[in-house]
């Protein structure tokens, strides 16, 4: 859980969002973690480009603290656990001012996307506000490098879990436990494979080219926006210099009517 971004307590005073965005926010509850760290990700993909993994990390760790895998929120015993476990809340009262912070809907249950726009200081209105256009292609490439960086992780968890699982029955002793020590040696044996290994480096590999993809179309957008930007200035300059040098040319009309009027005189 040590991956897990820290970001600001209770009482940082941020303003609760808007009856409309609240009642689309809802429906995200009933989609699985996975799904709402995806939305989050795509909702904000120019801002954590090349930082995707603090968000998946995140993620995972929170998953961490559900009951079962088809779970989408914490209860408050589980969220005050989190809390706990992150150094958030030492007191009841400590933990009730920070739920009370996370939970956007007032449910009294905190969903992952709650938890993320929490840790990296977001809005439920910031979540919905117009974005920058990216290329329905480029999402798909971020979203499908994503999935199998996913999916190699929970590869490894599943492992990972397994060889727990063994080294508990073999720790309990009798037939059961004799049987866990020969899987578990025969595990060990055959250590992490190369393949293994350059599945989890192609995940890797893929979830940074999509990133770097979106940072270039990111660049792009924002040099056009500048470019745009700088043009309305330029035609505005040259609005101006017209104008002035028609309040000028008048001034001078005028001056030369009554330079003439004045010499008829």
């Amino acid at each position: 859980m040590e991956e897990l971004h820290q970001v600001q307590q209770a009482g940082t005073g941020r303003s609760r969002p808007s009856a409309e965005n609240l009642e689309k926010f809802r429906e995200i509850h009933s989609k699985s973690p996975d799904e709402q760290a995806q939305h989050f990700l795509m909702s904000f993909i120019f801002e954590f480009t090349g930082r995707s993994d603090e968000v998946l990390e995140c993620a995972h760790g929170f998953k961490g603290y559900l009951e079962s895998p088809s779970d989408n929120v914490l209860t408050e015993v589980q969220a005050h656990r989190l809390l706990e476990d992150l150094g958030r809340a030492k007191t009841y009262k400590d933990m009730r001012d920070v739920i009370r912070e996370i939970d956007q809907d007032n449910d009294g249950m905190i969903s992952l996307m709650e938890w993320l726009l929490f840790e990296f200081n977001k809005t439920v209105d910031e979540l919905y506000a117009v974005k920058d256009r990216v290329p329905p292609e480029l999402r798909e490439t971020m979203q499908s490098a994503i999935d199998e960086w996913r999916r190699v992780n929970a590869m490894k968890d599943a492992k990972k879990s397994e060889v727990e699982s063994l080294e508990a029955l073999a720790a309990a002793g009798g037939v059961k436990g004799a049987q866990a020590k020969i899987k578990l040696a025969a595990i060990k044996q055959l250590g992490v494979g190369s393949k293994d290994i350059e599945t989890e480096i192609r995940a890797e590999r893929g979830k940074k080219k999509a990133e770097a993809l979106v940072e270039t179309h990111a660049k792009k957008e924002a040099a056009a926006e500048q470019a745009r930007v700088d043009e309305i200035k330029r035609k505005e300059e040259e609005e101006r210099a017209r104008q002035r040098a028609e309040g000028r040319a008048r001034m001078m009309a005028m001056a030369n009517k009554f330079g003439a009027t004045g010499s008829s005189a």
